[in-house]
């Protein structure tokens, strides 16, 4: 048995663990490129940027 590869029930779990994670999380997560991640936070700047600005939130 090769102890450098973890068996295929450890990936599940650790792949069933982080999926809980994010939905605790409110987490969505999606397929695409780096390209896409990259105007994806791109946008969300934008987006969120006045309303933090605003004083409307803050920080911990």
């Amino acid at each position: 048995m090769n102890t450098a590869t973890p068996p295929i029930g450890a990936n599940v779990h650790a792949a069933s663990c982080v999926a809980a994670a994010f939905a605790k999380w409110g987490v969505e997560p999606s397929a695409g490129s780096p390209e896409d991640f990259g105007r994806y936070i791109v946008e969300e700047s934008r987006r969120w940027r006045a309303t933090v600005a605003s004083g409307a939130l803050t920080f911990e």
